[in-house]
């Protein structure tokens, strides 16, 4: 989606379409003393420089940056930012960020702001730096799986793991599609190692590069189907982050764990087990939305994670067998009632054949509940043959 911006666009560079070539879905900044997870950004936010590496699904020639302040209740002050291509035979010089040919930005609450286009060149891994003029820092993703780097008004470094306000780069490629990875933390990479480019859809990018199709990670760690974890509810997200993107004609979409794992457990102590009827009246919503938009959809099980989290305060709670039990009925109905989606079968394909309530070993990241790179590596082969077989024109 490219939302409404706080300034006008500048002429145009030259595209005839902009499409998406990376996302991280934003999500509005909690308080550190009412979270289980620290939102790992700097103490303070003004006068800070933020500097964001990524990788996008495609080189390209020009790029347009966006910065979300979507959740935010005060606006968004940038400026001074930058784009530096990262290649291994770039060289090391940085390309000034303008918004409507001004230096500086300002994207009210609820907006987001985007750049002007910049040329990169081709380049397909890029830094982009910018300097957080306010008090407010706009919206975070918690869980980048990527190191960022920061300094502070007053000369202090450090680094962090999550994307500020950084929410989208959209490309001059004309792509031949874009498949939206919509999920929680399996999709977001919790469970791949830091810095590796080990998610899923970081490998099945990698691998639908070559036939020019663009994938994008619009996972959320800690998210949910019906209702808000760690994000708004994918039912809600869709719309914004799925049928609002330029080009994007294909969704797969892993969603269900956190909806029956969580009530009973420190994050929901109070909140009663889902129903199979609920969780079944939220996937008909998301076939019949996506037979609106004409968007393809690859649905999948959810895989299994038997005494998940050890070792945690969600140890013993996370995982129970009457949460298995409700798991397993959902998916036997996904088998039989996925309608007009194509079935992704998540659980089969990670399940230990030995111990189908546990995820194989060799797939495990170790926490019993997310896959490590092998899991990752396997979801995304498992994947390419499914979107593959669909019609592009």
């Amino acid at each position: 989606m490219i939302p409404q911006a706080a300034h006008a666009q500048a002429a145009d560079a030259g595209a005839d379409q902009w499409d998406p070539l990376w996302t991280a879905s934003p999500q509005r900044v909690w308080d550190d003393k009412s979270s289980f997870f620290e939102t790992g950004l700097p103490a303070q936010i003004e006068g800070t420089t933020v500097d964001q590496p990524l990788t996008l699904a495609l080189p390209s020639e020009h790029v347009r940056i966006e910065f979300s302040n979507r959740y935010g209740a005060d606006p968004l002050e940038l400026a001074d930012g930058t784009v530096r291509c990262l290649d291994a035979d770039a060289g090391k010089s940085s390309t000034p960020l303008t918004f409507a040919q001004s230096a500086r930005a300002s994207a009210p609450a609820g907006t987001t702001a985007l750049s002007d286009p910049v040329s990169i060149d081709g380049c397909r891994r890029i830094a982009v730096r910018v300097r957080f003029a306010g008090e407010h820092g706009g919206d975070f993703h918690w869980d980048a799986r990527e190191t960022s780097r920061f300094v502070t008004a007053d000369g202090a470094e450090g680094t962090m793991t999550a994307r500020l306000a950084l929410s989208a780069v959209y490309g001059d490629v004309e792509a031949r599609g874009v498949v939206v990875a919509l999920g929680d933390s399996i999709t977001d990479g919790n469970g791949a190692p830091l810095d590796a480019m080990a998610r899923w859809p970081d490998y099945l990018a990698q691998d639908l590069a070559p036939e020019n199709i663009a994938v994008v990670n619009a996972g959320i760690s800690g998210n949910r189907l019906l209702s808000p974890g760690m994000g708004q509810p994918v039912l809600e997200r869709i719309a914004s982050e799925v049928f609002a993107l330029p080009r994007a004609d294909t969704v797969v979409v892993l969603i269900g764990t956190n909806d029956i794992a969580w009530p009973g457990t420190p994050f929901r102590p109070d909140e009663p087990m889902v129903t199979l009827g609920a969780l079944q009246d939220g996937v008909r919503s998301l076939i019949a939305q996506a037979e609106l938009h004409g968007t393809r959809m690859i649905l999948s099980t959810i895989a299994p994670f038997g005494d998940a989290l050890p070792g945690t305060p969600m140890e013993g709670n996370y995982w129970t067998p009457e949460k298995d039990a409700l798991r397993r009925a959902f998916n036997d109905w996904l088998r039989a009632h996925h309608g007009s989606a194509t079935l992704f079968d998540l659980d089969r394909l990670l399940a230990d054949p030995a111990d189908p309530v546990r995820l194989l070993p060799a797939y495990d990241s170790g926490d019993r509940l997310h896959p490590g790179t092998q899991g990752n590596r396997a979801i995304a082969d498992a994947l390419m043959p499914l979107i593959q077989s669909g019609d592009r024109h």
